[in-house]
């Protein structure tokens, strides 16, 4: 069923991810699981002496998503589907802008409108979801990338959205240069350390597909703290135009920063979505690798987990690569078992 990702843009930066069983599905073979309609806005005109008539177009229109799903303890332990359908409802009455993801099939960002639990038991609650959309951001990417990226062109295009980002956020009257600047320079400088982390680990695997399972973990590791910093620096650049933009008396001044806002936040939001995007891959691709997940005992070995899991000591090197192991097996701790 793939990953379900959402993340606000603003508030408390909440972070929601459904996937497996608790990811959002239509009936099997019977329904989809999102529908991204787009529409025309228009208006029809007859006018007197013509029987045809004259449409006036205003523009598209992104129309809501309606998800639906279950939450069940079956999959995830006692308490778990009330646990979860609480996060949710609260991730809800935040109000917040998200970005929603999922794979790289469908993204977008807009508003939770609705989140409606249909109680069965405490352990089983179905419910549906209404997203209201902003903007679909996979329009255009759709045709820039009609192949799965590697992980450099991600690392690359996400360079490229930053870059823009900063290069209009800059841009600002000499009236409020001073000071502003010096600001934006270190919301920038919490974002380029992150990057640096994700580009590091990006540029040591060829592709997704051949990635080892450590490799995609700690790639998605840098990757949720860049998508983190993304979102807080757009936050808070977004908080000290506006303040600045009070302070001017320039309307003229005022302008630039409205134009300068809108082309900030739009490459941002590029950028979390080419994360999210990124994430999506190595996400989908580590679920390929991965055959099943062993909590070590005590006594185990690598070799002794292989004959267990896999029918011979000879792939027990796979499964220490596999879990970027330096040392023997700790008992209590979560092992990936590769296919």
């Amino acid at each position: 069923m793939g990953v379900f990702h959402f993340s606000q843009l603003g508030g408390e930066n909440l972070e929601l991810e459904l996937a497996g069983a608790f990811a959002p599905h239509g009936r099997p073979r019977k329904g989809p699981v999102v529908t991204d309609e787009i529409s025309v806005r228009e208006t029809e005109v007859y006018y007197p002496g013509n029987s045809i008539p004259t449409r006036h177009l205003f523009g598209t229109r992104e129309e809501p998503w309606e998800l639906q799903g279950r939450f069940s303890d079956r999959n995830g332990g006692a308490g778990y589907a009330r646990t979860l359908t609480e996060y949710i409802k609260r991730f809800v009455a935040d109000q917040q802008q998200i970005a929603v993801a999922w794979n790289g099939i469908v993204a977008a960002t807009g508003i939770i409108k609705s989140f409606a639990p249909a109680r069965e038991s405490e352990a089983e609650i179905a419910w549906k979801m209404k997203i209201l959309i902003d903007e679909d951001l996979l329009r255009v990417t759709r045709q820039a990338q009609p192949r799965e990226a590697d992980p450099k062109t991600h690392v690359l295009n996400i360079a490229d959205y930053i870059k823009e980002a900063w290069e209009s956020a800059v841009d600002v009257p000499p009236t409020l240069e001073v000071g502003l600047v010096d600001s934006l320079s270190s919301l920038i400088g919490s974002i380029n350390s992150a990057f640096a982390s994700v580009a590091h680990v990006a540029d040591s695997i060829q592709s997704f597909e051949q990635g080892l399972v450590s490799e995609l973990r700690r790639l998605r590791a840098g990757l949720r703290q860049l998508r983190t910093s993304v979102i807080k620096a757009r936050n808070a650049y977004l908080d000290l135009q506006a303040n600045a933009a009070v302070l001017s008396s320039s309307s003229d001044d005022s302008l630039r920063f409205w134009e300068a806002q809108g082309t900030t936040g739009a490459a941002m939001l590029l950028a979390i979505e080419e994360i999210q995007r990124m994430d999506a891959a190595a996400t989908s691709a580590e679920r390929g690798k991965i055959k099943a997940i062993y909590i070590a005992r005590e006594g185990d070995t690598w070799e002794s987990i292989a004959v267990q899991m896999l029918g011979g000591s000879g792939r027990a090197g796979d499964i220490r690569a596999a879990n970027g192991a330096t040392g023997n097996p700790i008992p209590g701790t979560e092992y990936i078992i590769p296919r």
